[in-house]
């Protein structure tokens, strides 16, 4: 996906420029809330597209006087209707849920204390943490959203969300729009939204289930976020050198597939096949590899 791509999705109600600068905030919110394949990227982008109108509003319009004192919001103090209102693209509202995200950002290592948004509730909505409200929505708040997508459940997901079907006209027409533009809508490579530090330690290190030693560490939580279970114990998951023998087996062939050759990441089966050298290697592929040559050596 590029801005231009992103910008077709939204409807263009924003400039090129505006959607290239919002891109790697979006690709974020997709890698945490697990959108990986085109039938939840379609959905991802049509449900965020009609609560923000193609991503022009990052804060509800409204002041949020309409949520002053509304308990089941968690806003019990004088201000909070209006200190709470919506932010970010999905407009995450009231005390609670603010309080919510941010002891979760705060557990993945995204923000520096568990408080974070309720001591700067509009940092939710801006440029640098937009993208937290939805990827917390998605798979803590509304966990079931992804199962839904894989089933095309329009309306499913759009009460989830919305707690009725209001837009549901427009969210059908996203949603169709996004369909037809399938893998388009899925990052050519998972690791272009991460900062150059994040970038080099997940180049210098492949995921494995492994005690600490002098060549193995912890890995930190936002790389941990992006390994399937099969990588994960007690006190896992871990990491260590040696992506460069794993992309030399596959790029040399010595680590091969047959065309029926599956294996299930719990998300259903899916398909391995040979990078050719002529292709970026990302994470993920990487990472399936690694975990289906484990699976291999272990039946032998």
């Amino acid at each position: 996906m590029d801005a231009t791509t992103l910008g077709d999705a939204m409807g263009w109600t924003l400039t090129h420029a505006r959607y290239e600068q919002l891109l790697p905030a979006y690709l974020k919110a997709m890698q945490w809330a697990n959108i990986t394949t085109p039938d939840r990227a379609a959905m991802f982008a049509a449900q965020l597209g009609h609560e923000s109108v193609g991503l022009k509003y990052q804060n509800e319009i409204a002041d949020g006087s309409a949520y002053e004192w509304r308990s089941d919001l968690g806003n019990t103090q004088a201000g909070d209707g209006r200190r709470f209102k919506g932010h970010g693209w999905i407009q995450v509202t009231g005390r609670a849920n603010h309080t919510a995200v941010s002891q979760w950002a705060y557990h993945q290592g995204i923000v520096p204390t568990p408080r974070f948004f309720v001591d700067n509730p509009v940092a939710l909505g801006d440029d640098t943490y937009c993208w937290v409200g939805p990827a917390w929505y998605w798979t803590v708040a509304r966990p079931q959203l992804n199962a839904m997508c894989d089933a095309r459940d329009l309306v499913g997901v759009t009460r989830a969300i919305n707690g009725g079907t209001n837009g549901l006209d427009d969210r059908r027409n996203r949603y169709n729009r996004c369909l037809q533009m399938g893998a388009a809508l899925l990052p050519e490579e998972f690791l272009m939204a991460l900062n150059d530090v994040e970038q080099k330690t997940v180049w210098s290190g492949a995921a494995q289930v492994n005690g600490a030693s002098s060549s193995v560490r912890k890995a930190p939580a936002w790389l941990a976020k992006f390994l399937p279970k099969s990588f994960r114990d007690a006190d896992g998951p871990w990491v260590r050198d040696e992506i460069d023998a794993i992309v030399n087996e596959v790029v040399t062939g010595t680590f091969t597939f047959s065309p029926d050759d599956t294996i299930d990441f719990g998300a259903g089966p899916v398909r391995l096949v040979d990078v050719p050298p002529t292709q970026p290697v990302n994470l993920v592929t990487l990472l399936r590899i690694n975990a289906a040559h484990a699976v291999a050596a272990k039946g032998k």
